[in-house]
């Protein structure tokens, strides 16, 4: 239920998120070289989302693409389509040359929402159509000798400049938006949403909620994390009625170990403590629905606890074992 109530807004993230990684950045690398003259630089601070986002996660770009062990994974991945690119390296180089943009390039990127369900007041004859919240925050690390040649593989020209606080805000349409915060830092998104990491950055408006921060501060620096605010409208419409106030992810990897953890946060004990009997029925029912070797074995290898009023999921694999998943996932699903 959790997935239908917000499928909808997710897949409109993922496309403009690829447009605007794919598009925006190659198109306007080569301001990097001119924002010397822009006032103030804005550097990594405490933080720049800004305060309406309720969901922030950190993908630490150049180490996921530089481990062989996930190009492994991926080559196993795409092996399914065989239409797909089938080796990591060749994925870059297709989404380069379609868009003139090299991953390779990107140190890491930290990605914010406010994806809470849109909530219908019922004497509200229409509902004003606003584009979602979404943006990124963009560390770089590109020599500038390669940013005319990304320039070169471009064919798209027609984009405005504006200017808000100082800064030169290229705009390619109404969602994908770039500003050069730094030599390095990049922000992308809608308009507004660029705007306001440019308020948080010069001080002018509050960032986001200290709770929600200091949670994400928490994971650490793994390879991917995530926190999520959860708002009640959503927790209302699970069935179980499990009132979820924050839940937290992170993925890491070292050498071939991979570990993955997620952790949900309650409003009581109590309440933890049923969820995780839920969480353990189904793992169970899922070990019952599907027999096979490689499924029980990735469950039986996650451990569920509870803390107080968290509860705390947390599972580690190799590289073979998640291939081995794969391969029968695609059989069975």
């Amino acid at each position: 239920m959790f997935k239908k109530l917000t499928i909808g807004k997710i897949t409109k993230f993922k496309k403009r998120r690829n447009v605007v990684i794919g598009l925006g950045l190659g198109i306007l690398m080569l301001s990097i070289l001119l924002t010397g003259c822009q006032s103030p630089s804005i550097q990594t601070a405490r933080t720049l989302v800004p305060e309406k986002a309720d969901a922030i996660a950190k993908v630490r770009i150049a180490e996921i693409l530089n481990d062989e062990g996930i190009a492994d994974l991926y080559t196993c991945i795409a092996a399914i389509d065989p239409n797909a690119p089938q080796t990591l390296s060749l994925a870059l180089d297709e989404l380069r040359d379609e868009t003139g943009v090299d991953l390779r390039y990107l140190k890491e990127a930290v990605v914010f929402a406010d994806i809470a369900p849109i909530e219908v007041v019922a004497d509200t004859a229409t509902i004003e159509a606003t584009g979602p919240y979404v943006g990124a925050i963009v560390e770089c690390d590109i020599p500038a000798k390669q940013v005319f040649e990304i320039l070169q593989l471009l064919r798209i020209k027609n984009y405005e400049v504006y200017t808000y606080s100082d800064y030169n805000i290229y705009s390619l349409a109404d969602d994908i938006n770039i500003a050069f915060l730094s030599s390095k830092l990049v922000a992308v998104g809608p308009r507004n949403v660029v705007e306001d990491i440019i308020d948080v950055g010069l001080g002018k408006s509050t960032p986001i909620s200290a709770e929600l921060y200091q949670l994400y501060e928490s994971l650490g620096d793994p390879l991917v994390k995530g926190v999520y605010k959860v708002p009640p409208s959503v927790t209302q419409g699970i069935p179980i009625e499990i009132p979820i106030d924050m839940a937290a992810c992170t993925f890491d990897k070292d050498n071939s170990i991979m570990y993955l953890q997620l952790q949900l946060y309650f409003a009581s004990s109590s309440i933890a403590s049923d969820s995780a009997d839920i969480v353990q029925g189904l793992i169970a029912g899922v070990k019952y629905i599907y027999p096979q070797p490689e499924i029980r074995n990735m469950l039986n290898k996650v451990d569920v606890a509870t803390y107080d009023s968290q509860v705390s999921l947390q599972a580690e694999a190799t590289v073979d074992e998640v291939k081995d998943l794969i391969s029968v996932l695609e059989d069975v699903l």
